[in-house]
This record gives structure tokens, C-alpha cells and sequence, in this order.
């Protein structure tokens, strides 16, 4: 955007057969924002560490389809990452019930079984998880690229923290 013209943008770009394509150059692809072309200025293979945070609520209004669809998004983000990343998860429902379930780690296994065994009950402290997120996230490499992620329906009901109550 104009208010911030040396924006990054980091994309994986697949072929029809799920191959990763890595062959753009400046000039044949163009990048749109809000109906307002863009003009790259570089373009390069990513090579820093991704550290991924993934904070997962687990409290009671997440039940049934909701920490179905929860568990699945949260899988297939795993499952795709590559292999320059590692991944932590945050579990929260209530102020007592935040735990970091898996510390920063390649190992998508690990990773995916925790996530489907999670359970869920209780109140939603989104607020206070999000607060250990950013904790677990200061033990990132210095430079890596780091990404908080959470999975919430979005309205913290047990924090005790200030900060407006709806997330979008």
C-alpha cells in the first residue's frame, strides 16, 4: 500500500500437481491491492526460519463442529509447512487452563497428534493465551520470521486483561 511500500508479501505458489513453483521473476506475475496495482521491486526465494505459534481455543463454545474444523485447519496448516519452520501450541480455555502443549519443533507428527488430542470445556481467557503466545514466541531465533496464529470463535469471556471483548 502506499502508506507502506516496502511491504513484504510471502506466498507458496503450487502447480495443478501440488509442485512448488519457484521460477518467478519481476515482470510476470502483478500484485493488486484494493483495485490498486502494486510494483514489486524484488523477488526471491525465503530462506529465514518461520517460528509459528498456534494458539488453539479450546474452551466449551468451541464443542463439537467448531473444534472439528478447528483441528482440521490447524492439521493441514502443519502438515503444509516447510521445512525452514518449526511450530509451537498454545491450548487455552480458561485463565488456568492455558498450556503450551508443544514447544517450537519440525516435528509435524508431534505436532498433529497433539492437536487432535486436544479437548475442550470451560471459559475462553483469549486475551491471557495470546499473552503466552507472544512469550513462547520471544524464543525464536533472532531474525527468524515469526507468525502468531489463532484459532478462536472470537470473544474472551475470562482474561481479566484489558482490551476490547470481540476479536475479528
Amino acid at each position: 500500500s502506499s502508506q507502506n511500500p516496502k511491504a513484504r508479501i510471502f506466498l507458496s505458489v503450487l502447480d495443478q500437481s501440488g509442485n512448488p513453483l519457484n521460477s518467478f521473476k519481476l515482470g510476470n506475475f502483478s500484485i493488486v491491492e484494493d483495485s490498486v496495482p502494486g510494483v514489486p521491486i524484488e523477488v526471491g526465494i525465503v530462506n529465514e526460519l518461520l517460528y509459528l505459534t498456534l494458539i488453539i481455543d479450546r474452551s466449551g463454545s468451541m464443542s463439537g463442529s467448531r473444534q472439528a474444523a478447528a483441528n482440521a485447519a490447524s492439521i493441514a496448516l502443519v502438515t503444509s509447512l516447510g521445512a525452514n519452520a518449526l511450530a509451537a501450541l498454545v491450548e487455552f480455555s480458561s485463565s488456568d487452563n492455558i498450556k503450551t502443549t508443544v514447544g517450537f519443533t519440525s516435528d509435524k507428527t508431534q505436532l498433529t497428534n497433539a492437536i487432535s488430542a486436544g479437548t475442550v470445556t470451560g471459559s475462553t481467557a483469549l486475551y491471557s493465551a495470546i499473552l503466552q503466545g507472544l512469550e513462547v514466541s520471544e524464543g525464536a531465533a533472532s531474525g527468524a520470521r515469526k507468525l502468531i496464529l489463532v484459532v478462536t470463535d472470537g470473544k474472551d469471556t475470562a482474561s481479566g486483561t484489558n482490551g476490547p471483548q470481540t476479536v475479528i
